[in-house]
């Protein structure tokens, strides 16, 4: 049974992108699993399964804090804590994996600067500068200038 459905991803921390991304949970795994095999595709929204209790340290978690409900239950996601140190940890090192292999022109990239702004500085508000770099990263991939702040950064939080 679907529990939650929440809008989440760029569209809620940018203002120039048209995703529009949904992450619908489930109250069980075996649930979850058995939605993304039998989903529908809809070209306008892409939809990510998860299910009550599962959150987890992934490429974007740092959304979690900011995933708006558009139906269901409120599962009280702004709850989990990038900054708790074994999920710190986890998520580092997850974010240094991808600078790894991750090709710079990827607007993937725009998740590890933000999660680097929000470690850097110690919070989840973000400024109008750290906004536009994140958009600019998220449309056309990321600056070299940008891609050197985030390993220093990283390493530097390591």
């Amino acid at each position: 049974m679907l529990k939650a459905r929440y809008l989440t991803g760029s569209s809620l921390l940018l203002t120039n992108t048209r995703d529009i991304d949904e992450v619908w949970f489930y109250e069980s795994k075996e649930e979850c699993d058995e939605a993304r095999r039998t989903r529908q595709l809809n070209e306008e929204i892409n939809v990510h399964y998860d299910y009550v209790g599962h959150a987890r340290v992934f490429l974007g978690c740092y959304s979690y804090h900011y995933m708006k409900l558009i139906e269901g239950d409120n599962l009280h996601l702004d709850e989990f804590d990038i900054f708790e140190e074994e999920t710190k940890k986890q998520y580092i090192e997850l974010l240094k994996k991808y600078t790894t292999w991750l090709p710079r022109d990827n607007k993937k990239w725009y998740h590890i600067l933000t999660a680097v702004y929000i470690y850097k500085y110690g919070k989840y508000d973000l400024t109008d500068a750290q906004l536009t770099a994140i958009q600019r990263t998220h449309d056309k991939g990321i600056t070299d200038s940008k891609y050197n702040f985030c390993i220093e950064t990283l390493n530097e939080l390591s």
